[in-house]
């Protein structure tokens, strides 16, 4: 995805009917239906098996289209836009989609850590930090 400014919109984001998550530049915001976090993996990550959570955790992201939202190279879209029939800034609803699934993200990655790696997440903003 770029940081390509989406139309305004000022309907609410909706539930996309697909699997797959996108970010839409259409006039409407369409979120992606996210299963669970306990379906994400099946053990939890500690000191001495981050090879086997990365296994299970880095191809179900994939195959959500979700893993480009961890990778740096991803270019977070900005938080507000130019609104050009008022010239003032507001909120972007690309940046507001990017948002609501950086924290489901962020939610599945914090659900598969053991308590004492979630103790040195916590306050993390965003499922990039973690």
């Amino acid at each position: 995805m770029d940081s390509s400014s989406s139309s305004v919109s000022s309907s609410a984001p909706a539930a996309q009917s697909s699997s797959s998550p996108s970010l839409s530049s259409s006039s409407s915001s369409f979120l992606p239906s996210l299963p669970s976090s306990s379906h994400v993996t099946t053990v939890k990550l500690h000191r001495g098996n981050f090879l086997l959570w990365k296994s299970q955790l880095v191809p179900k992201l994939k195959s959500q289209r979700l893993y480009k939202y961890l990778d740096s190279s991803y270019v977070i879209p900005p938080s507000h836009i130019m609104d050009s029939s008022t010239n003032s800034l507001i909120p972007n609803p690309a940046y507001e989609d990017w948002e609501c699934i950086d924290q489901t993200l962020l939610t599945w990655i914090n659900a598969s850590l053991t308590d004492s790696l979630k103790a040195e997440c916590a306050g993390k903003p965003s499922s990039r930090a973690v």
